[in-house]
């Protein structure tokens, strides 16, 4: 579900997106093939989890201004996402 979700993601924002969020959606959109094709090919998750690094710092540089506000809320997300993170990179070792 994840791999369909984020190809979804990557292929709306590709259809409105200006040049800097066209990285992104590519980025995303890959990340979603490789999850998925991750599933019969072990290989290719290791793309994908390369794919979910270059998004997370893709989107630092394009939301970079951030408010107090905005920043809370990442340190928010972050906190609520450690396990999964630190899973995917212990999968990936």
């Amino acid at each position: 579900m994840l791999g369909v979700t984020l190809g979804c993601i990557g292929a709306v924002l590709w259809s409105r997106a200006e040049r800097v969020s066209r990285l992104l959606s590519a980025a995303l959109f890959a990340a979603g093939v490789l999850t998925l094709a991750g599933l019969l090919i072990p290989v290719a998750m290791a793309w994908a989890g390369y794919c979910f690094a270059l998004v997370l710092i893709l989107s630092i540089v394009r939301f970079w201004p951030y408010s107090i506000e905005s920043l809370r809320v990442g340190i928010e997300y972050a906190y609520l996402m450690r396990f999964q993170v630190l899973s995917g990179l212990t999968i990936h070792r």
